[in-house]
């Protein structure tokens, strides 16, 4: 029932709790505001290990679309839809998106 998807997740919270209509109200009021707010910026979620920093679709596709997000450019170029790579190192210094989140991580899984 719980899907990956934030704006699913917290829709699947509200259901369980009984307030389906309060909850569609509050989900198409939110991705109202956040679309507004995030308008003509770019976005880019970074994954670090000790190894490399790389960018993904394969985890982050459904942030970027379900909350109208625009990735950077370097991420789509690098990435294609689904894939995950690494950025090479001489090319950091192209990734200036608007906002970067990173999370790190062991491993390259």
């Amino acid at each position: 029932m719980i899907d990956s998807d934030v704006l699913e997740l917290f829709l699947d919270v509200r259901l369980l709790m009984e307030r389906e209509n309060e909850a569609m109200q509050q989900l198409k009021r939110f991705r109202t505001a956040l679309s507004r707010s995030v308008k003509g910026q770019t976005f880019a979620f970074l994954r670090v290990s000790a190894e490399c920093i790389s960018v993904d679709l394969e985890y982050t596709g459904s942030v970027y679309r379900d909350l109208g997000m625009e990735p950077h450019p370097l991420v789509s170029q690098l990435t294609g839809e689904t894939e995950k790579r690494s950025v090479p190192w001489e090319r950091h210094s192209e990734l200036d998106a608007d906002h970067l989140s990173s999370h790190l991580t062991s491993d390259m899984t």
